[in-house]
């Protein structure tokens, strides 16, 4: 019994903190002691550990509860210092301990004050309850998983390459992004106002358009799809290489490029207004309009109208010099229209027609029955084919050529006039080429 109230009186002995003696004395060795009769008080307090409890008694008079007291972290243990009957003193110490346990935290899996959603460790910034304890939403600046496809917080926006619902922008979902779009229509309609470009549709952008008969993406003009979109055409202004050879622009005939896209020209039917006097759309020359397009002249040096040579015959014209052509003897200076040449006389080669043959006699003896070259057979000869001819009288100039220039060739058989005989064959060693002149 002795021993149990000692060793209780140890324990608390050594949990003082605090010794004090009755002069006030402090001490280091968790006990103090006083002289009041004879008797040894413990003064002071302290604080005992958050798991033991010890109680004591007054010394000499109180039993040690038990050995084992009961441990327990929120029990304040109260100890009772010895009171001295012969004083009236009495040093009191309580000690006294509280435990509060763990602080709440994000992540441990209940929602606490402030918090609006905690998975624990499947908190995520991509997931539907945060790493901040809140729940996940558009416009928060956090992508969540599977369900946003952006998140730009405060920058979303319809306008935006993220939307205020956290869909990426894209052409064709109705919404116009700044600075990327110029429409969007939300359909995928090419043909439409808005491309499926989401931009305006525009001639060049190689779709064909309401207005647009074609669209080959590019402002060539001179292809078969104009810069204004519209298929190439005669009139459209612009020249259209390999197939026209003008183009200004209209349908009118009388310029410089006819309605057909076709640079004006005499003789084709247009009267070229300021530059054609005329266009009969033909070349002859002998009508009213001639291939200069201008009516006949005597000064124009073509030969037209009713001239019967250039400039000159007929009944506008000067007379023409013998050796012209001519219709009529009212054509000529001389008076003279023979075989249809102006003059009183003229003198040729033969040229083996009928109308000039050649002489059917040898080079030597190329006259009479082809046995003489006598002046007066020669003449008889040459008056045959100037008679022929329209002229009164021929003469043989003298000049002769061995051959024949033509298939045709007569001779007079030796008789005076001429017994004219013909062949119709060449013979170079048996034909000969004559010169000669016919006299009116």
């Amino acid at each position: 019994m002795r021993s149990l109230v000692f060793t209780g009186f140890l324990v608390v002995s050594q949990m003082l903190t605090v010794a004090c003696s009755d002069d006030g004395t402090g001490r280091d060795d968790g006990s103090a002691t006083g002289t009041s009769a004879g008797a040894t008080t413990a003064v002071g307090s302290t604080t005992a550990p958050p798991t033991t409890t010890a109680e004591a008694t007054t010394a000499g008079s109180t039993t040690a509860s038990d050995a084992s007291s009961d441990a327990s972290a929120t029990t304040s243990a109260t100890t009772s210092a010895t009171t001295d009957p012969s004083t009236s003193t009495t040093d009191e110490t309580t000690v006294s301990s509280t435990s509060t346990g763990p602080q709440p935290v994000c992540g441990d899996g209940a929602v606490d004050a402030g918090e609006e959603c905690d998975d624990g460790p499947a908190n995520a910034d991509d997931a539907a309850c945060t790493s901040a304890c809140k729940a996940a939403a558009c416009g928060d600046g956090l992508v969540l998983a599977d369900t946003e496809e952006c998140d730009d917080g405060p920058a979303n926006a319809d306008d935006a390459a993220c939307t205020s619902t956290c869909k990426a922008a894209i052409c064709g979902d109705g919404l116009i992004q700044t600075g990327v779009e110029a429409c969007d229509d939300a359909n995928e309609v090419d043909a439409d106002a808005c491309s499926n470009a989401c931009a305006m549709a525009s001639c060049g952008d190689g779709v064909v358009q309401q207005g647009e008969t074609c669209d080959d993406a590019n402002a060539i003009d001179t292809d078969a799809c104009t810069g204004l979109c519209q298929a190439a055409a005669c009139g459209d202004g612009f020249l259209q290489v390999g197939k026209e050879g003008c183009d200004d622009g209209n349908k009118t005939n009388t310029d410089a490029c006819v309605g057909a896209c076709v640079a004006a020209t005499c003789g084709d039917g247009f009267v070229f207004a300021g530059t054609e006097a005329c266009d009969d759309g033909n070349a002859n020359q002998n009508d009213a309009c001639t291939n200069l397009c201008k009516p006949p002249a005597c000064d124009d040096k073509v030969l037209g109208g009713a001239e019967t040579d250039i400039d000159g015959g007929g009944l506008a014209c000067a007379k023409c010099v013998d050796g012209k052509t001519c219709k009529v003897p009212a054509d000529c200076q001389s008076g003279g229209c023979v075989n249809g040449k102006c003059g009183m006389s003229l003198t040729r080669w033969s040229d083996g027609t009928d109308a000039w043959p050649d002489q059917a006699c040898n080079p030597t003896n190329s006259f009479g029955n082809c046995d003489t070259n006598a002046q007066d057979h020669a003449d008889s000869w040459a008056t045959a084919v100037c008679k022929n001819n329209g002229y009164a009288t021929g003469v043989w100039t003298g000049k002769k050529m061995p051959g024949c220039s033509g298939e045709i060739s007569m001779y007079c058989q030796g008789q005076i006039p001429c017994a004219q005989q013909y062949e119709n064959s060449c013979s170079q060693t048996d034909q000969t080429q004559i010169e000669f002149t016919c006299s009116m």
